[in-house]
């Protein structure tokens, strides 16, 4: 396996100095550079909105609908896009069996413990071959001695009453990218290969975590399967091991990576040795790794610079923020609840971040703040408990933060100066549970529930119903918004929504 110092192709330097162009404009500028792309899950903005979209307010199956296509494989994560490029994750199921039997959660968690204090990173495992072508007590933890209990306690299958058994099937994890004007197939790598071993939460699936880009390469963390770098083609240029995850329940994972200047930043939060890390993104190789008091999480890092300092914040039971040179804690905040999924958002110079599961925390946390900032209540700008979500993040449009109460179709509006509420626990007729995160682009929000009905409302003072959207598909992927296309990915579908002449 040739490594990547070995490989020197001819336009090495002109590449080089391209890469480094693209990238000084994606994160830092990206209301100059990236408003017509969307680079990673949450968008241009880091938080759900594009200030440039104009996607459409009313469409069908038979509607509006610009191109769809099916999907080779299973998967929840949502589409990112650069250029003409639409790139998804998904995991295909082969007939192929493994002789090996998959190992149960409990397995693993016992294997796991015994392993903690050895290092999780083995180093960078390069490769230039290509295939074929996403509580309450708040803050407060329980005990090891009570962890696995409650609704999320072992069954017998190897995961919670709520998580699937481990799979005896081979699984192909690929990504596929597909032009955004036609929903033609350009290329599609399969990146690796394997039996899961764990069969994780009844709607959770292998291919829920989402791929980021700065218009060079292409990242993706994929928990247990490993960290891949792509180039705009699908060639694999690098993958790193990161070890084996043994998520809560078994309910797998689904945390994505965050990226800015030379770092790739991956969460490894489970039941064993918690950590954060950050990987050269030319290279793989590990620039700092700091361990983390914390279980399983399925949250993204939020990567923003203040002062002189650029801070990657993570969600988790403590909000924490890490200094990306050397990944040393900058400051941490309690008071969040169990389960943390929705990823933190920045406003100004304060990070809002929220929690749903067995309890609701909303808190708003300066940037500038120095350790632990969790009893100062001069140190934390605001702070709204009650009707936060669970599964789906918030967004934030114009000032204004929304977020959901749980997974329910019940909306509040927070004034993200002052977390005073514009309006608070309004419930949304024609929908059901939701799993996917709020989006907001020209002046409207979209809403979609795991059916597949999106509704669409004003954003401002009311939430304004302007139109419910029915595609008849399971739907758990966050809407995407690029020009004057909308892109939602369903459970077999992905589809480009426009208004039609």
């Amino acid at each position: 396996m040739q490594s990547f110092e070995e490989r020197a192709p001819s336009n090495r330097q002109t590449s080089h100095a391209i890469y480094l162009l693209i990238l000084s404009c994606v994160v830092w500028t990206p209301k100059v550079c990236a408003q017509n792309e969307w680079s990673n899950w949450r968008g241009p903005n880091y938080n759900g909105s594009s200030d440039s979209a104009r996607p459409p307010v009313i469409w069908n199956p038979e509607k509006n609908i610009e191109w769809k296509v099916a999907l080779e494989g299973s998967g929840s994560s949502t589409p990112v896009v650069w250029l003409n490029q639409v790139f998804i994750l998904t995991a295909l199921k082969t007939e192929r069996v493994e002789n090996v039997p998959a190992k149960s959660a409990v397995q693993a968690s016992r294997e796991e413990t015994e392993r903690r204090g050895r290092p999780q990173i083995r180093g960078a495992i390069r490769d230039e071959g290509l295939g074929s072508q996403e509580g309450s007590n708040p803050g407060n933890q329980p005990p090891p001695s009570e962890r696995g209990r409650g609704p999320e306690r072992l069954n017998g299958r190897g995961g919670g009453r709520m998580s699937n058994p481990p799979p005896q099937n081979i699984y192909e994890f690929k990504i596929t990218s597909y032009d955004l004007n036609t929903g033609n197939k350009l290329w599609q790598s399969t990146i690796a290969e394997e039996v899961p071993h764990e069969g994780g939460h009844s709607t959770n699936t292998f291919a829920s975590a989402s791929p980021i880009t700065d218009g060079a390469r292409i990242y993706i963390f994929w928990g247990s399967r490993g960290v891949f770098c792509l180039d705009m083609q699908g060639k694999k240029l690098w993958n790193v091991d990161l070890g084996q995850q043994t998520t809560r329940a078994g309910f797998g994972e689904g945390s994505s990576a965050a990226l800015a200047e030379s770092a790739l930043v991956v969460p490894w939060d489970h039941e064993g040795e918690s950590f954060i890390a950050a990987l050269d993104t030319r290279t793989g190789d590990l620039k700092w790794k700091t361990s983390r008091e914390e279980r399983t999480t399925w949250s993204t890092p939020l990567i923003v610079s203040e002062g002189e300092r650029t801070q990657v914040v993570t969600n988790g039971t403590r909000v924490r923020s890490y200094d990306l040179k050397d990944g040393s804690i900058l400051w941490e905040c309690g008071g969040q609840t169990e389960n943390p999924i929705p990823t933190p958002i920045v406003f100004g110079d304060t990070v809002i971040a929220t929690t749903g599961f067995r309890g609701a925390a909303c808190y708003a946390i300066p940037l500038n703040s120095q350790g632990d900032v969790t009893n100062s209540e001069s140190s934390i700008r605001w702070k709204y408990n009650q009707n936060t979500p669970y599964v789906p993040s918030a967004a934030l449009y114009k000032d204004r933060i929304y977020f959901l109460a749980e997974n329910r179709a019940i909306l509040t509006c927070l004034n993200a100066k002052n977390g005073e509420p514009i309006y608070a626990a309004k419930r949304l007729s024609g929908l059901g549970v939701i799993y996917s995160s709020i989006g907001a682009a020209d002046d409207r929000l979209y809403i979609t529930d795991r059916s597949g009905v999106t509704v669409v409302l004003k954003a401002g003072d009311s939430p304004e119903l302007l139109s419910t959207n029915e595609l008849g598909e399971e739907v758990d992927a966050s809407p995407v918004f690029v020009g004057q296309k909308l892109l939602l990915r369903s459970k077999e579908h992905l589809f480009c929504i426009s208004e039609r002449n």
